[in-house]
Order: C-alpha cells, then sequence, then structure tokens
C-alpha cells in the first residue's frame, strides 16, 4: 500500500515553530477553561475563523523573502505615486489538522493500494468521534476512510459498531432519552 501525505504535513514542518506557539496558546486556554480530554474544545484564539463548512481554520502572515515591493497607486489629486511596502503570503492550516499533527501523527490525503494490477485510492478523512465538527480536541479525533467518516452520522442515532467508538456528548444522551420517552407516550402526550 502506498501512503500520500496531505500538503498540511508539509505546512507545519515548514511553520513548525509559528504553528507550535500557537498550539500553547490552544492548551494555555484548554487549562484555563479546565477543559478535559473527554470535553469538546470548541473555542476562538487569536485569528481563528470558521470556513465556509463551519470548520475552525487559523490564518496567518509571513514576510517572503523579498524585502520591499514597489506599488504604484493614485493620490486623491489624480497624481501617481510610488511606495515601497513589505511582501507577505498568506497561509492557513484546519486547527483540527492541526490538533491530530500534534497528537496522533501524519495526516494522509489518499492511500492507494492495487487490486488486481489496478490501482485503488481510498479518500481518508480526519473524524470527528463527537460528531462535532467545530471540535478540536486531539483524542476525539482519528483517521479513516471517507465513507467510514459519513457512517459515523448514524451512530448518534442509532448502536455504535465503529471502532474507536464515536463519543457520546451527555447533550447526546439525554437527546436519545427524551427521545426514547417521547415515543412511549400517546398523542396527548401521557406516558402509556
Amino acid at each position: 500500500m502506498m501512503e500520500q501525505l496531505a500538503p498540511v504535513n508539509s505546512i507545519y514542518n515548514e511553520h513548525k515553530e509559528h504553528l507550535d506557539i500557537f498550539w500553547e496558546k490552544i492548551c494555555q486556554e484548554v487549562i484555563r477553561r479546565k477543559l478535559s480530554k473527554e470535553d469538546c474544545w470548541d473555542f476562538n484564539v487569536g485569528s481563528m475563523e470558521h470556513n465556509e463548512d463551519n470548520y475552525w481554520r487559523y490564518r496567518w502572515q509571513t514576510e517572503t523573502g523579498e524585502k520591499r515591493q514597489r506599488v504604484v497607486g493614485k493620490n486623491k489629486d489624480g497624481s501617481q505615486r510610488t511606495s515601497i511596502c513589505k511582501v507577505y503570503t498568506n497561509h492557513a492550516i484546519f486547527v483540527t489538522h492541526l490538533a491530530y499533527l500534534k497528537k496522533q501523527g501524519p495526516v494522509y490525503s489518499t492511500r492507494r493500494h492495487k487490486r488486481r494490477d489496478k490501482t485503488i485510492a481510498l479518500r481518508y478523512d480526519i473524524s470527528h468521534l463527537c460528531s462535532k465538527r467545530t471540535c478540536f480536541n486531539a483524542s476525539h479525533l482519528t483517521q479513516e476512510p471517507h465513507n467510514v467518516n459519513m457512517s459515523r452520522q448514524k451512530c448518534f442515532q442509532e448502536i455504535c459498531l465503529h471502532s474507536p467508538k464515536c463519543i457520546q456528548t451527555k447533550d447526546d444522551v439525554s437527546k436519545q432519552l427524551q427521545e426514547f420517552i417521547s415515543s412511549l407516550a400517546n398523542d396527548n402526550g401521557e406516558l402509556m
């Protein structure tokens, strides 16, 4: 089986010092909030933001090797002006990927193997065992094929057969209990 490392690994290695400082801020916030390995970690630190799919993303800028860049613009009166400014490169990393890298190991984007002389590719995801996509607690994350990750969505309504097991939060259990009690009630809301 051939394993293809995800680009996030090289981003981490290239900016390790900066990202380690950011991870330390996350750990300090976990301690300040008195969160445990069982709790979902879902809070903003620094310049984190949600992307369009509601995952936490951390963005930062670094100065490039070019120290200055000439920028031509116009003044309010319409005359031309030339400015010199620093050049920056924008970077971003999903906080779940950073958490997985820090605590579990490398992230793979695809795993390929041969079956009957045909190359087969499996898409791998970082999966949330707690079903909360904004959680970045490394003990709630695992790496698995995409189809297994998607099958976890039903676990919070049915019995879990996954390995590792899905994490049921207090909210999940109380919601299931309420649904069960509701199923025992008649149309008037009285228990049968």
